[in-house]
Formats: C-alpha cells, sequence, structure tokens
C-alpha cells in the first residue's frame, strides 16, 4: 500500500514534549514515530518547548518542530506559519494531540491549501477542567476554545462512545473515527514471571484525579495486602505521611522506565486504577496488554473498556467499594486469570499500534 502524505503532530503549550514525557519521552517518541512511518511518508512534532529541546538526544530531533527562539507563546502561535513556513506546507495531514491543541494546527492550516485537521480528542476537557477545580474564568476559556473547535474542525478520532455521541450532539455532520487507546504489544506483553501473591500495583500521576488516598486507605484494611505505587506528581509526599499514618503496607517507587514498569506489572498479582475521572488510561491498557488482572473505578471510560467479571472488575470510587472489589479478586483466583487472559486477547485484537495507525490513515484519507 503506498504510504500517504506526510503529516505533523501539533502539541499544546501545556502538554509538550518533555514535560508530558518526561524520563519517558525518548522511547515513547521513537515509538509513535516509527508506527506513524508505518503509514505516512513522513511525520514531525510540533511543540512549545523552548530551546532547552534542542540539548536533548534522539534519533528524530530534526523532526520537531520547536520554540528555537525562545518567544513568547502567544507571539509564537500567531507566528507559527511563518516562521515554519516550509515544514507546515509539506505535510497534508495536521493531528492535533487532544482539544487543547486544536486551533493552533487549523490557523495554520489557514496558510496552505489542502490540508485536512484532525483533534485526537483524548478526554473532555470541560468535564476535567470542572472535576479538578479550574477557576470560573477558565473554564470559560475552555468552553470558548472547545466550541471553536467544533465549529472549525469537521475531523476527530475518539476513544469512547460517550465522547462520539458528545461531539456529535454539537457537530452532527462531524466526521468521527472511534479508535481504541494504541498500546505496543511487542513491548507490553506477558514476560510469564512468577506473581507475588496479595500485591497490588498502581501506576500513573500521584494527583488528586487517581483517588489514591481512598486506595491506600483500603488497602490498610485487607490483612497481608501491599501496595505498590508507581510514578510521582505532586501529591507523593502527603500520600506518603498518608500511608505512614495507617501503617499500611505501601511502596512508594517513584518514576519507573517503561522496561521496569512492564517487569513490574508482570511480577505483581493485581492492577488497580479507583480514579475519580480518566480519559481512556494507557496504564490500563498497558497492564491488560501484560496480562495482569485489572481492577479500574466505575466510570465511562474505563467501561468502555472492561466488561465487568469478563475481562477485569469495576469498582466504586469509595473505600469501601475499592475494598470490597479488592478482596473479591483476593478471593477468585481462577476468575483472575481468566478475566487477564480474555483482556489479553482484546489488547491484542484491538488495542494494537500497528492496527491503530493503519485505521487513522484509512479514516483520515478517505474524501
Amino acid at each position: 500500500m503506498k504510504k500517504l502524505e506526510p503529516a505533523i503532530q501539533f502539541h499544546n503549550p501545556g502538554n509538550t514534549l518533555s514535560i508530558q514525557y518526561g524520563d519517558r519521552f525518548k522511547k515513547a517518541f521513537e515509538d509513535r514515530r516509527k508506527a506513524y512511518l508505518n503509514e505516512f511518508s513522513e511525520l514531525l512534532f510540533s511543540t512549545f518547548d523552548k530551546p532547552v529541546l534542542a540539548k536533548l538526544e534522539f534519533s528524530f530531533k530534526d523532526k520537531i518542530i520547536y520554540n528555537e527562539r525562545g518567544l513568547n507563546s502567544l507571539l509564537y502561535a500567531f507566528l507559527m506559519p511563518f516562521i515554519h513556513r516550509e515544514k507546515f506546507s509539506k505535510a497534508k495531514y495536521y493531528f492535533a494531540l487532544q482539544v487543547p491543541a486544536s486551533l493552533y494546527p487549523f490557523w495554520c492550516s489557514l496558510f496552505f491549501r489542502g490540508k485536512r485537521v484532525c483533534v485526537l480528542w483524548n478526554y473532555d476537557w470541560i468535564e476535567m477542567s470542572e472535576k479538578i477545580g479550574k477557576s470560573k474564568n477558565y473554564i470559560l476559556f475552555v468552553k470558548l476554545w472547545t466550541w471553536l473547535t467544533l465549529k472549525l474542525i469537521n475531523y476527530y478520532v475518539v476513544t469512547n462512545e460517550t465522547d462520539k455521541k458528545k461531539i456529535l450532539a454539537s457537530k452532527p455532520n462531524a466526521k468521527i473515527a472511534l479508535l481504541p487507546t494504541a498500546v505496543d504489544t511487542e513491548i507490553f506483553k506477558p514476560l510469564h514471571r512468577q506473581r507475588k501473591p496479595n500485591s497490588f500495583i498502581f501506576v500513573g500521576r500521584l494527583t488528586y484525579q487517581k483517588n489514591l488516598e481512598n486506595l491506600i486507605s483500603a488497602v490498610s484494611e485487607i490483612k497481608g495486602a501491599e501496595l505498590h505505587i508507581v510514578g510521582d506528581g505532586e501529591d507523593r509526599e502527603k500520600l506518603e505521611i498518608f500511608s505512614q499514618t495507617l501503617k499500611t503496607n505501601v511502596i512508594f517507587h517513584g518514576r519507573k522506565k517503561t522496561d521496569e514498569i512492564i517487569e513490574l506489572l508482570n511480577t505483581h498479582s493485581f492492577f488497580i486504577l479507583p480514579s475519580h475521572f480518566e480519559g481512556v488510561s494507557n496504564a490500563l491498557v498497558e497492564a491488560m496488554a501484560c496480562g495482569i488482572p485489572v481492577i479500574a473505578s466505575d466510570i465511562y471510560t474505563n467501561r468502555e473498556i472492561i466488561k465487568h467479571g469478563e475481562n477485569g472488575w469495576l469498582c466504586g470510587r469509595d473505600k469501601e467499594s475499592i475494598k470490597e472489589s479488592m478482596l473479591y479478586a483476593l478471593a477468585h483466583t481462577d476468575e483472575a486469570k481468566k478475566c487477564a487472559d480474555n483482556a489479553l486477547q482484546m489488547i491484542q485484537e484491538n488495542f494494537s499500534v500497528k492496527k491503530y495507525f493503519q485505521r487513522l490513515a484509512e479514516f483520515i484519507s478517505k474524501k
């Protein structure tokens, strides 16, 4: 099959390449670029990162469009099509990674003919802003930005039916592809390790969103259970003090490299994600790809992936519900093995990186 014309993936000022991926930056973007290049003749990343980015070492550094002069972000946003005219003019497909990046590719597309702008709508930005307690002015700004996005852009990729319905309610003629979050099943896979009994693992940012206080409280009431928390964030110190106060068997691992995370997912008994809200969680699908039984909160994005009792378990977000689900999992090891096997099969059939980009290319190239 002939490859499509070049593409550019746009990132917003709050979600730049080095900030988003931290220690996993290099591998995350090399893997994504490789996957894109199976379907597109070229891929560039556009980001608001400043000259510090030039100091990083990775194989495709010359393929990243960034704020080389260290300009004010707003000024840079307006000048992007002029500063990077040559690169923006050559690409046909502009992908905005999430709604906050949507208006930058649209702005650039006004200066060049034949560009197709597509938003990779990973979560509802308005809902997220309200739930994390942003100010009224910020939420008003987000609503205006989202309204403009829906007014101006026609192509969207969503990870769940709920977001698809939301978009169609505001823009009935939108072209939408429903594509599950992609996971590299050649990297995230079962390693057939001996699993440690009575051990639970969480992977993600240590923030209010992840509902870790209720998780730690639940573990504190389960005799013999231990919880391994992988990741970092603004709540880490508070959570460490909280777990010590409850005398809970919690091990904080901090940030880990990808291969270390995969090893941990293959070592412990259960993966748990009790978040108050999520987009479709990369950590959840990566855990499923590693063959570990999963428990996740009963929110709409998790319900798109988990069929309760078939490929995992859904739980409430309060301490008692989390505790009950953990106790049930510990008492039903045969069912847990069956759920993990079903989840692994589902991920391999529907969530692989290769299939994701094949479907993305098919969708975005249709007239």
